[in-house]
């Protein structure tokens, strides 16, 4: 049963994948609202499909069943690689309201399942708010800010390894974190100050490629912040938080942080540059010269 549903899900997601590739102009509108009209049908499935697997790879690799554990997991991920054919289409209210964000939000605490959960999340975070989005889409967004504040006080409370598997989920849990505030800050409500200064954390983060990932965030909100000043509206779909201003504080401590950003950096790179060609690169980076890429860039 286990082998059916892994190939059912796995037509899930590479057919909607090669349809959306081989569509254009007016055939897609026609695709999209068929697939719409599925949506309904579509999304508890997939939500049901990694419930049920979830809860059955968790009991079996506690009963020491590690084969069948392992036929579970690899369900659990073939549903979450066909949640993200779906994450940049569907309509995001019923990405939320048929459980899938709140799924994910809770699988980012699962070393197993959690790049995949947050491709999923960072994909959600992403998509812009329509004219039409009305005020569902701020609820789901909400949930989905939780969801990262969560993982982020979890996440930013421990040391991580600069070579180990667990800093490339700090890289993309970051870019989750920095595509929800370059596009929908307004949405976190009470909690907008928790989410800039986990944002501001980040960016503080001595690794090159985690700080980086933060900037188009920050440089998005700024502008914005400016446009609301000058009475101009900005048609990039950055929203600010209530009143158009950040928080009392957050600029001084980017102003701060930059400074100090840019004094370190300025060391690093000097340190780096001025070693013997033989010398290890920073940890982290697998060569000199990739280290060396990501500073130019930061800088």
């Amino acid at each position: 049963v286990v082998g059916v549903l892994f190939v059912v899900v796995g037509v899930l997601f590479v057919g909607v994948g090669v349809l959306f590739a081989n569509t254009a102009g007016n055939r897609m509108t026609v695709l999209l609202k068929a697939l719409l009209t599925k949506v309904p049908e579509l999304l508890p499935l997939l939500y049901n499909l990694l419930n049920t697997h979830f809860t059955a790879a968790f009991a079996a690799a506690q009963s020491g069943a590690a084969d069948m554990a392992r036929d579970h997991a690899t369900c659990v991920e073939a549903v979450l690689r066909a949640m993200q054919a779906y994450a940049d289409w569907a309509p995001v209210p019923a990405l939320h309201q048929h459980g899938l964000i709140d799924a994910c939000s809770h699988l980012l605490g699962s070393v197993e399942f959690r790049l995949l959960a947050c491709d999923f999340l960072k994909q959600v975070a992403s998509r812009k708010r329509m004219n039409d989005d009305g005020d569902t889409f701020d609820a789901a967004m909400h949930h989905l800010v939780n969801g990262l504040i969560n993982c982020a006080s979890n996440l930013l409370s421990c040391s991580v390894d600069p070579d180990s598997n667990e800093m490339d989920f700090f890289r993309k849990f970051t870019e989750a974190m920095a595509a929800y505030g370059s596009q929908h800050l307004r949405s976190a409500g009470p909690s907008t100050n928790v989410f800039l200064d986990q944002l501001v954390v980040l960016t503080q983060h001595d690794n090159i490629d985690v700080c980086a990932q933060t900037v188009p965030s920050w440089i998005a909100l700024l502008r914005e912040m400016s446009l609301a000043a000058e009475g101009r509206k900005s048609s990039t779909g950055t929203t600010l938080p209530a009143g158009n201003v950040l928080p009392a504080g957050i600029q001084e401590k980017l102003l701060q942080m930059a400074g100090v950003k840019m004094t370190t950096l300025g060391d690093r790179g000097a340190g780096v540059l001025g070693a013997d060609c033989d010398s290890d690169p920073p940890a982290g980076y697998d060569s000199t010269e990739s280290f060396i890429d990501s500073w130019v860039v930061l800088r």
